[in-house]
C-alpha cells in the first residue's frame, strides 16, 4: 500500500514536473518569437539592406531575356521601388543607384576578367598600373565576345558608357518612385491634395526608366534605316523588356493582399514596437 502511494506520489510529481517543462518551453518560445518580431520594428537599417538584396536576386531570375541585352525579371523593379515607400524617399533613390551600380559590376566586371585579372595581378607586377584600362575596355570586350554580343559598328569605349549609363541612370530613376508616391495631386473641387497611389506612382517611375532606355539606344547604339524606323526600333525593344516587367508588377500591386503586405512593411519599418499594432496584421 505504501508502494502504491509512493508510485503516485512520483507520478503526480513527474507529471507536475514535465508541465512546468513544457510551459517554460512554451514561454521560452513565445519570448524567443516576440524577440524576433520586436527587432524588425523600426529598423530600416535592415530592412534597407534585406529588400535590396531581395531585389537583386529577383533580378537574375528572369521570365525573359533579349539577345542584345535586357530581361524581364521576376518583379525586380516593384521591390525595388518599394524602398523609397516602406523607409522613405531618399533611401529610395540610394537603394536605386547602389542596385545599379551592383549589378553593372556582377553583370560587366567579374565574369568577364576577374580570374585573368587575378592571374596577371599575381604573375604581372606592372599589370597593376594598368588595371584600370583592363577592366573597362578589355574584360568588357571578352565578355561580349564570350556571349556573341560584338558588333563591329561599335566602339568598346561606346559600348561601356552605353551600358554604365543605363545601369546607373536607367535603375536610379526608380528611384524616383518615392519622391512622386509623395506629391499631393489636385483633387476634385477646390479641396486640398491628395496623395498619388503607389500604383500610379510606380507606373510614372517605369516611364521615367522606359524613356531612358529609349535615349540610351538612339544615342549609343549605330542607326540602321530612316530615323522613324529606327526610333521605332529604339521604343519596340526598350518596351520588350522594361514596359513588360513594369505593367505585369503595375498589375501585381492592385492584388489586395500584396498592398496588405506592403503597408505591414512600412509600418513595421517605421514605428515602434507596439502591441496594438501588431494585433491589427495578426
Amino acid at each position: 500500500m505504501d508502494q502504491k502511494k509512493k508510485n503516485k506520489n512520483r507520478k503526480i510529481e513527474y507529471d507536475t514536473d514535465h508541465r512546468n517543462n513544457s510551459l517554460f518551453v512554451d514561454d521560452q518560445l513565445k519570448r524567443m518569437h516576440e524577440r524576433f518580431q520586436r527587432s524588425w520594428w523600426n529598423r530600416p537599417v535592415k530592412w534597407f539592406a534585406v529588400l535590396l538584396f531581395i531585389s537583386l536576386v529577383l533580378s537574375y531570375i528572369s521570365i525573359l531575356e533579349l539577345g542584345e541585352g535586357g530581361s524581364v525579371t521576376f518583379l525586380s523593379m516593384l521591390v525595388l521601388c518599394l524602398i523609397g515607400y516602406v523607409l522613405e524617399p531618399r533611401a529610395g533613390l540610394l537603394a536605386a543607384f547602389l542596385f545599379g551600380l551592383i549589378k553593372y559590376i556582377v553583370d560587366y566586371v567579374c565574369p568577364g576578367y576577374f580570374s585573368s585579372v587575378i592571374s596577371r595581378i599575381i604573375n604581372e607586377p606592372g599589370f597593376v598600373t594598368d588595371i584600370y584600362r583592363q577592366m573597362s575596355l578589355t574584360g568588357y570586350r571578352a565578355w561580349r565576345e564570350g556571349l556573341g554580343l560584338t558588333d563591329p559598328g561599335m566602339v568598346d569605349t561606346v559600348q561601356v558608357i552605353a551600358d554604365l549609363f543605363d545601369y546607373l541612370i536607367g535603375y536610379t530613376l526608380l528611384g524616383a518612385f518615392g519622391y512622386l508616391e509623395a506629391l499631393s495631386i489636385r483633387g476634385k473641387g477646390s479641396g486640398p491634395g491628395r496623395r498619388m497611389t503607389i500604383q500610379n506612382a510606380f507606373l510614372l517611375a517605369v516611364m521615367l526608366r522606359f524613356v531612358e532606355s529609349v535615349i540610351n539606344y538612339v544615342v549609343f547604339y549605330p542607326e540602321t534605316g530612316s530615323r522613324f524606323l529606327f526610333f521605332r526600333e529604339a521604343v519596340t525593344y526598350s518596351f520588350m523588356y522594361v514596359g513588360i516587367e513594369g505593367l505585369l508588377s503595375w498589375g501585381v500591386m492592385y492584388i489586395p493582399q500584396v498592398i496588405d503586405t506592403i503597408q505591414y512593411f512600412r509600418t513595421v519599418a517605421g514605428n515602434e514596437y507596439n502591441e496594438k499594432l501588431y494585433q491589427e496584421y495578426h
